[in-house]
Order: C-alpha cells, then structure tokens, then sequence
C-alpha cells in the first residue's frame, strides 16, 4: 500500500499482528532506496505481537533517522 502513495508521513498499523517477520518485512521496505523516500514521521504499532528481532530491525531503521518524530509500541514481547 505505500508504494501506490506519493508521500506518506504517518503509519497507523496497531493491532494488525505484524510479529517480527512482517515487522522485518516492513522496515526492510523502509530501511530500502525505495523506502527511504519517503519522510514518515509518525509510526504506531501497538499491540503487533513485537518482540526482540522485530525491535532490532525497528532500532535500525531509527539510525540516523531524522524525521520520525513518535513511535507508540505499546504491548511488546520483551525477553529479559
């Protein structure tokens, strides 16, 4: 859906269970040449069913990320 987009500046996608393998899938997409173009500023993913390796690919695409501004991840899997 993004790529039929122009721009796109908010992604609102809680509660979809993405779980780590789509949330890979996705920052993959973004962390790209095609998805870099794009200036999103807002990300909510509450409630996706995260855990550590989808956190890891979420943390790389923050690198030296200048436009996200919010990032709501409510309801993570964290192992401790």
């Amino acid at each position: 859906m993004i790529r039929v987009r122009k721009s796109v500046h908010m992604l609102i996608l809680g509660h979809n269970e993405l779980g780590d393998k789509g949330c890979r899938r996705l920052f993959n997409f973004l962390c790209s040449e095609e998805g870099s173009e794009y200036n999103i500023q807002e990300i909510h993913l509450n409630a996706n069913n995260i855990g550590d390796d989808g956190l890891l690919i979420i943390s790389e695409y923050l690198k030296g990320n200048q436009h996200v501004r919010k990032l709501f991840l409510q309801h993570v899997r964290l192992r401790l």
